[in-house]
């Protein structure tokens, strides 16, 4: 994963990183699990009572084409990323 490519964006869209509460986690569509793992931990710890996740969804294969990270821990075959 290209962490500057995430950096670069975070600091453009975020004024500031401290969490709050809010009403909904919205986690962006893509292959690597590390977003969702962070809204997880976020949703767990009481931040928001949901999360809206994107699917990453692939239109030419018809299917989600699995993780770029983590693949010896998310070994199924899944339909979508959420």
């Amino acid at each position: 994963m290209n962490m500057r490519i995430i950096e670069d964006i975070s600091n453009f869209i975020f004024v500031e990183d401290i969490l709050e509460e809010s009403d909904v986690i919205m986690i962006p569509g893509g292959s690597n699990p590390e977003l969702p793992e962070k809204a997880a931990e976020i949703w767990r710890a009481g931040y928001a009572p949901l999360f809206v996740p994107a699917d990453g969804f692939n239109v030419k294969s018809g299917k989600f084409n699995g993780v770029k990270s983590k693949q010896e821990r998310y070994v199924r075959e899944y339909k979508t990323e959420s």
